[in-house]
């Protein structure tokens, strides 16, 4: 039986296509391709009412203002941890020199008992903050902000193990090591304590200008290291040197140096997140070369060769003079340095021994005496170099002003 034919009155169409209501018994028929739901989305959107597109840029902003306000938690969190750290950090370097400076065994177990905590603490505000980045992608200064604390709590956990060091060694036959460094041990322990009590509390306050005067004071921690290191080498070259208790103390001086130097790139991490200055290679702006003449009474040859230096060079030198017994300023120095135009007459004279025990550094140390009082002279912590330039003593002048 054959199959029923189709009317002729019912064309066949496409699933893609519907007769137009307008064709004719001819079969003359108009076609419409049907609407995609691509299309009708596309129709749709643009037929929104104006109040729509509203509303929806309402609830962008509000997504914003929620991811904004989830960021500034999370900062607060990560600055509530950061701070934590450098807590238990300072009390790490305390403690440890505490044990430096007079042997106490349970400050340096203490200490030893910490690190493991300390190194916890660095690695969770590590993820913490490689998570803020990732998920909040900050830029200008939240981004400069996110990544100085990364590299804070990096110095910080360097001055946590620096401070383990030290406690290690501190009790390795402590009474072996020369006399003349105990006091200068406690000097310096002291020096790197408050190097990183500053450095955290510009840190944490972000104030710039607390974190330069860090940076400019670390030349005297180093200067007092290098003083403490030829102290530890002259005992090392002595018959029947205790080489191993003296080889702890050295490295007790120079775990203070470095906790030093951690807090001094601490101070320019903070510069860089205030400022956006990159300081890691540069010498503190302010620093002069520190010079120091001397000379008998200090009464004319170091009073004049400071005042020249001073006018000569006063932007790259800082000049100061001392006797080897104070004395009183040469009237005819006075007249002599008028005459070019440099006025001496209201410096004061000072004794050199009084600033050896005062701990003033310099980087030269130059007598203008003759040789024999030269040889009279105090060794100064931290001189870069020593040197002698022999002068005539006004005071020996004989003869009239003409």
């Amino acid at each position: 039986m054959d199959p029923p034919r189709r009317s002729s009155s019912a064309p066949v169409c496409p699933k893609r296509w519907t007769m137009s209501p307008e064709g004719s018994d001819e079969h003359r028929a108009t076609f419409k391709p049907r609407i995609s739901g691509a299309e009708t989305s596309r129709e749709a959107a643009a037929a929104l009412p104006q109040a729509d597109a509203a509303g929806v840029k309402d609830g962008q902003q509000k997504q914003r203002t929620f991811m904004k306000a989830h960021f500034q938690s999370e900062i607060e969190a990560l600055n509530r941890q950061i701070r934590e750290l450098a807590e238990r950090v300072l009390g790490q370097v305390r403690r440890a020199a505490e044990a430096a400076a007079t042997g106490n065994s349970a400050a340096a177990d203490s200490v030893a008992q910490g690190d493991e905590a300390v190194d916890r603490q660095e690695v969770r505000i590590e993820e913490e903050c490689l998570k803020i980045m990732a998920l909040y992608a900050p830029v200008a200064d939240e981004l400069r902000y996110v990544f100085g604390v990364t590299k804070v709590n990096h110095e910080l956990e360097r001055i946590g193990d620096q401070a383990k060091k030290i406690a290690q060694h501190a009790m390795r036959s402590i009474g072996d090591w020369p006399p003349a460094t105990a006091g200068d041990i406690s000097r310096l322990a002291e020096l790197a304590v408050t190097a990183t009590v500053r450095a955290i509390d510009a840190f944490i306050a972000q104030n710039a200008e607390e974190a330069r005067a860090v940076w400019e004071q670390d030349a005297a921690l180093d200067a007092l290291h290098d003083r403490l290191c030829e102290l530890f080498e002259q005992a090392l070259a002595q018959p029947g040197a205790n080489v191993r208790s003296l080889l702890s103390g050295r490295t007790v001086v120079s775990s203070l140096e470095r906790i030093g130097d951690h807090a001094t790139r601490i101070a320019k991490i903070v510069l860089y997140m205030r400022h956006g200055e990159i300081v890691r290679h540069r010498r503190p702006p302010s620093e002069r070369m520190r010079v120091l003449f001397i000379c008998t009474h200090n009464s004319a040859r170091s009073q004049m060769a400071e005042a020249w230096l001073k006018h000569l060079y006063g932007d790259r030198f800082e000049a100061e003079s001392a006797g080897l017994e104070a004395g009183t300023i040469n009237p005819l120095a006075i007249e002599a340095m008028r005459e070019v135009g440099i006025d001496i007459s209201r410096n004061r004279t000072q004794d050199v021994f009084d600033l050896v025990k005062a701990g003033r550094l310099y980087a030269y140390a130059i007598t203008v005496c003759d040789e024999a009082s030269a040889e009279r002279c105090p060794i100064f912590a931290g001189i870069t170099r020593r040197e002698h330039w022999s002068f005539p003593d006004p005071a020996a002048f004989t003869g009239s002003h003409e």
